[in-house]
């Protein structure tokens, strides 16, 4: 059984990030998320627009159909048969029947199942909007279009609804084309992941349901937009105001559409954040840094939450997920402290690992379930496990959102691309050389979120016999496997560097590929780092081809070694006398930051945008000359309470 690194003492000199783009610039102390609210995040949608939680009651659209029943009376459901449903009920026979139908309901002298026939409405639009209007103004009804037998005839029935709590969870859309839900989720100190998979639990549905545009920073106060599908704003509003409802998850700004959020779907976010307890004397020096990112940037490396939270690193689960290994991938997965001290209280000294290589393992999995948060992944793991069977690893796996799963083996492709660029930056400097891969000035090619990328499959005219099989006779040579497509996507964006066009780029124009089963790699030996690299995993490029599961198709694409702020860089130098000060406001959109008053502390409060895909913590890491590692910024943290 292999052993994984302990996650809590994860380095980023362990997911491959370790060079810096201004070597002059010495750095200075700092403390990085000493309170999660000096870390506020808020997205900028794919139009560029920032995502903000202006009021958790704002756009509010109300669907009263649950209670109209409650509000008839022979008075009103006579004036609704004389108006709204006249241009629908063609004879008098029609009317009476329906009104008779109403009245029996309302006085509860109605037989469930009992139904009346309605002459047939011909023109399609009026009998489809006619059954509309009968199930919003009578939710306790359902109305057809059905052949008589005997007749042969096509006739309108009007029936009861026997489930008394189907009529309840029908939903009114303001718009039949956009019954996708669209709304504003700011987190606090939660993961992504776990704030949505709890949304989906109070709400009582799969979380497959809810979409969003990618993953944001645990520890931080972050605003996104997410989608669900089936879904009103009451619904939403009932759990949220709820004595159970977890107050660290805010929701709100309702607005309808017709398709559902993608990973990918986003220009980037806008950031505010706090370095606490700086030098009060690098003012001067602090301009200079700044004015240093923004006109040359900053190493484009995957952040460390990439990497995740767990006991286990995401890109070693990533490693096995793309090996097929899935009971490793899940064993790791359910490696955490949660599953762990579960473990413990059902008086099982074993780890994960242990328990599962034990025949009778089932017998405990019902123990750990009851235990768990059951919104949580370990239980979903767990509980799929459990119905499915001895060793239904893959079904497990596959139990989870399409969105966390994918996260998995892209978090090895960038553990892979970091050690890339880290080795290139090493070797050969901050200056292009021959066989390298810039992006071409007038390229109109979008720099993708990985996340995005599995759905961008440059692939699909691949030729079909280029499958698993091709392994032995192809292992980590991909270039007779690269299509007539991307052929042409790379010649009409990219180009390799040679002596007649080195002056014609700089080492900001430079891009290293994201392993995959089909993409161009440089033509110096940084490919044949990248392929030993794969060999000492045992990975071949066709690993990165699913050919049963198109979602987890990774056919590779670009990424900038060098990226720089969509905006320039704005700060504010604070100083305060209590170290642990509100200095953020989540809503600074509406009311401005806190403006503290003191010396005895100084702090920088910075805001900038950065596109989908790059991290914070990588500016931060250029501008300080700190480690950006959880474990590094929290050990700071407490050693500054500790002198305090």
């Amino acid at each position: 059984m292999e052993k994984e690194k302990n996650f809590s003492n994860l380095s980023e000199n362990d997911v491959g990030i370790t060079e810096f783009l201004n070597t002059k610039n010495s750095g200075f102390s700092c403390v990085l998320k000493h309170r999660y609210s000096d870390f506020i995040v808020n997205e900028i949608d794919i139009n560029g627009k920032i995502v903000w939680l202006k009021d958790s009651t704002n756009n509010i659209i109300n669907n009263n159909n649950e209670n109209n029943n409650e509000n008839l009376t022979e008075e009103s459901i006579s004036n609704l048969l004389s108006t709204t449903f006249k241009p629908f009920l063609k004879t008098e026979e029609d009317h009476n029947k329906l009104f008779k139908f109403l009245i029996n309901y309302i006085h509860k002298i109605h037989i469930i199942n009992d139904k009346i026939t309605l002459n047939y409405i011909e023109d399609k639009n009026t009998r489809k909007i006619f059954h509309e209007k009968i199930r919003f103004h009578f939710p306790f009804l359902e109305s057809e279009t059905i052949l008589n037998p005997l007749t042969k005839k096509q006739e309108i029935n009007i029936l009861y609804i026997s489930n008394k709590n189907y009529y309840k969870r029908r939903k009114i859309f303001p718009d039949n084309k956009k019954n996708i839900l669209y709304f504003s989720l700011m987190k606090k100190n939660i993961e992504t992941v776990t704030a949505i998979s709890y949304l989906s639990k109070m709400l009582h549905r799969s979380n497959k349901t809810l979409k969003f545009c990618g993953n944001k920073d645990k520890r931080g106060i972050t605003t996104q937009k997410v989608s669900a599908f089936n879904t009103l704003p009451n619904e939403i509003e009932k759990i949220v105001n709820s004595k159970n409802w977890n107050k660290n998850i805010l929701i709100g700004n309702y607005e309808f559409n017709e398709k559902e959020l993608k990973l990918g779907m986003l220009k980037g976010n806008q950031f505010s954040v706090v370095l606490r307890f700086v030098d009060k004397n690098i003012e001067n020096d602090f301009k200079e840094i700044v004015n240093e990112i923004n006109k040359n940037g900053f190493i484009n490396y995957f952040g460390m939450q990439r990497f995740g939270v767990s006991n286990v690193s995401t890109n070693e689960i990533g490693k096995f997920v793309i090996k097929k290994n899935f009971k490793m991938a899940v064993l790791n997965i359910l490696n955490t402290d949660c599953v762990n001290n579960a473990l413990k209280q059902i008086k099982k000294e074993e780890n994960i690992f242990d328990l599962f290589n034990d025949e009778n393992h089932m017998n405990f999995i019902n123990d750990i379930i009851k235990i768990i948060p059951n919104y949580s992944i370990e239980f979903k793991l767990l509980n799929n496990y459990k119905k499915s069977g001895k060793n239904s690893f893959q079904s497990s796996f596959n139990s989870l959102n399409k969105q966390l799963q994918v996260l998995y083996p892209h978090a090895y492709q960038s553990y892979i691309w970091n050690l890339c660029v880290s080795e290139r930056i090493k070797k050969y400097g901050k200056k292009l050389i021959f066989g390298d891969i810039v992006k071409k000035h007038d390229s109109l090619y979008k720099e993708i979120n990985q996340e995005e990328n599995e759905q961008i499959d440059e692939n699909d005219n691949l030729n079909e016999n280029n499958n698993e099989n091709d392994n032995n006779n192809n292992e980590n040579n991909n270039e007779n496997n690269i299509n007539e497509e991307s052929n042409k996507i790379f010649n009409d964006n990219f180009e390799y560097i040679n002596e007649s066009n080195i002056s014609n780029y700089e080492f900001c124009d430079l891009v290293i590929p994201i392993v995959g089963y089909q993409v161009h790699y440089p033509k110096n030996d940084i490919k044949n780092f990248i392929e030993e690299l794969l060999k000492k995993d045992e990975i071949t490029l066709n690993d990165f081809k699913y050919n049963n599961n198109k979602n987890f198709n990774s056919p590779g694409y670009f990424r900038k070694v060098i990226e720089k702020p969509l905006n320039n860089i704005t700060y504010e130098f604070l100083h305060h006398d209590e170290a642990d000060e509100d200095l953020q406001n989540p809503f600074y959109n509406i009311e401005e930051h806190p403006h503290p008053k003191g010396n005895k502390f100084t702090s920088i409060r910075i805001i900038f945008q950065l596109p989908q895909s790059t991290y914070a913590t990588m500016l931060f890491r250029e501008i300080s000359k700190n480690s950006s590692a959880g474990n590094f910024q929290a050990n700071l943290s407490k050693n500054f309470k500790e002198k305090k």
